[in-house]
């Protein structure tokens, strides 16, 4: 009898519906793998850090992101193959901050929007759409724009943040074959 391992992490967040993330399943050789499907959560900057602490043991890597940011949009095909080429110890989150922050929480409008890119680039990796508005998040997370990647090691501690300084990546700024990849590469090296 084969066995079948699903890892369920809920995380229950006060005022929330819990937050699920479905692991992979180990199968019968030849068998195959169903699809994985993209789904996007919405959650506070102050719930995505709870999220990330749980991940303590795994190298996480948290790519914040908007629709329209080209940059962020270029480069994220390659946050999607780095969770894809690392299945193991490493835990790949997208924050989405298109939201600015009205008195309303994201639109059904920019949900859809934020979701069909995340389909277009078959990001199965954990999805967050920012409850909390762009500007929020930039204060409370330290860093003044978009793109930005914070690195965090297996200890939960964030072992380096990427944003764009042209004076540390030039003029096109961090990407991930360069920058990133090797840093968790690294990372997922070290025990």
């Amino acid at each position: 009898m084969k066995t079948f391992i699903v890892a369920l992490i809920a995380i229950s967040f006060a005022g929330n519906e819990a937050f699920v993330a479905q692991g992979a399943d180990r199968k019968r050789p030849g068998a195959k793998r169903k699809a994985e499907a993209v789904t996007a959560r919405v959650l506070t900057w102050k719930q995505t850090k709870t999220l990330i602490k749980s991940f303590k043991g795994e190298v996480v890597v948290l790519d914040v992101w908007s629709t329209s940011c080209l940059p962020c949009m270029r480069e994220f095909p390659s946050f999607v193959a780095l969770q894809n080429e690392h299945k193991k110890g490493l835990r790949c989150i997208s924050l989405n901050v298109d939201y600015f922050g009205d008195e309303h929480k994201p639109s059904d409008e920019l949900k859809e929007g934020v979701l069909d890119f995340l389909k277009r680039t078959k990001a199965t990796t954990l999805n967050i759409i920012s409850s909390d508005a762009d500007e929020t998040i930039y204060e409370q997370a330290h860093f003044s724009s978009i793109p930005a990647v914070f690195v965090f090691n297996r200890k939960g501690r964030l072992a380096k943040r990427f944003t764009d300084d042209p004076d540390q990546y030039g003029p096109k700024g961090f990407n991930y074959e360069n920058h990133i990849t090797p840093l968790v590469e690294k990372l997922l090296g070290s025990k």
